[in-house]
């Protein structure tokens, strides 16, 4: 997720934001490289990691659809232009 995370930034810089929703497995391999490519991301103001309970995981998923969202189980990219954000090469 994280490399569909620098393609979509390249493509649509300053005009995305990609939202990381989910749990994260406190000390992990991936919570280390994940937390080390946060922090290190040119564009990390544009990269949010934010935690649903169960019951307003699917009303968060329902808001974006509207608005020409990419959605898979642990990754949204809101493109804020009017093309599909998973339209990408």
């Amino acid at each position: 997720m994280m490399r569909l995370t620098d393609r979509l930034l390249e493509r649509y810089e300053g005009n995305i934001e990609v939202e990381f929703a989910g749990e994260i497995v406190r000390d992990s391999p991936i919570e280390d490289a994940f937390e080390v490519w946060l922090d290190s991301h040119p564009s990390n103001g544009s990269i949010n990691q934010r935690t649903y309970d169960f019951n307003t995981i699917r009303e968060a998923l329902y808001a974006l659809y509207p608005l020409g969202v990419f959605v898979s189980p642990s990754f949204h990219a809101l493109n804020n232009r009017s093309e599909s954000s998973a339209e990408f090469g």
